[in-house]
């Protein structure tokens, strides 16, 4: 889920720009309920455009996920200024229920978007729509693989399902490198406290699967506090 720091970026972004097309979509069923912001404009700045601190990278974190599928990644809130499809694919998480609502709100659109889940379209305007447990069926595909930690202050990165990737981390404000190693299994702790990082700064994350596109991420690195003896 996006962090406090995510959303004040979020906030800023959305006063600062002018918006082509942005709309709220928001699933429910079963009590549980899943949100996510759609952002076009030619004014989006690197963060949006790359979708730091909006991929969804564990999905069974959540019993209702809705996502953004594009680029071979799943986003928890998508902006983009070189949208050249007409479509934006939607897709959720299954939980086990029977109907799903979908809702549009808050939208604007001065461009010919549409929104797609799966095969069936969704007007990119304010409404209520509804989804059978087999459309939904039609349209999920929930990653396996998952980089935990990311978008959080934390003081340990947790890599899982990504054996032999690339990861560098560097200096959010001018990119240079601080460290790099290559991921040594399938399920790994790596402490950043020995790692030369400063505390309560933010950090630009690249892990590169060997045959892959890098994945991306900003984090906040903060160590963690041990307690005062009695």
């Amino acid at each position: 889920m996006l962090s406090l720091l995510a959303i004040a970026a979020t906030m800023n972004v959305m006063a600062a720009i002018n918006i082509d097309a942005k709309a709220k979509i928001t699933i429910s069923a079963s009590g549980a309920e899943s949100s996510l912001i759609l952002i076009q404009s030619s004014d989006l700045n690197e963060g949006w455009n790359n979708g730091y601190c909006g991929e969804i990278y564990d999905l069974s974190e959540f019993p209702l996920a809705l996502y953004v599928q594009y680029g071979g990644k799943n986003y928890a809130s998508f902006g983009t200024k070189d949208l050249t499809s007409n479509d934006i694919v939607l897709a959720a998480k299954d939980n086990g229920a029977s109907e799903y609502t979908i809702t549009v709100s808050n939208a604007t659109n001065t461009t010919p978007l549409k929104l797609m889940f799966g095969a069936k379209e969704i007007p990119f305007e304010d409404g209520t729509y509804t989804l059978t447990a087999a459309e939904l069926a039609a349209a999920t595909k929930v990653a396996s693989a998952a980089v935990k930690g990311i978008c959080n202050n934390y003081d340990k990165l947790q890599i899982t399902g990504y054996a032999g990737a690339q990861l560098e981390v560097l200096n959010y404000a001018d990119k240079a490198s601080v460290f790099t190693e290559t991921v040594a299994g399938d399920n790994v702790e790596i402490d950043l406290e020995t790692k030369g990082l400063t505390a309560n700064t933010q950090y630009f994350v690249k892990l590169t699967p060997a045959g892959e596109t890098a994945k991306e991420y900003v984090i906040k690195y903060k160590p963690a506090v041990t307690p005062a003896n009695p």
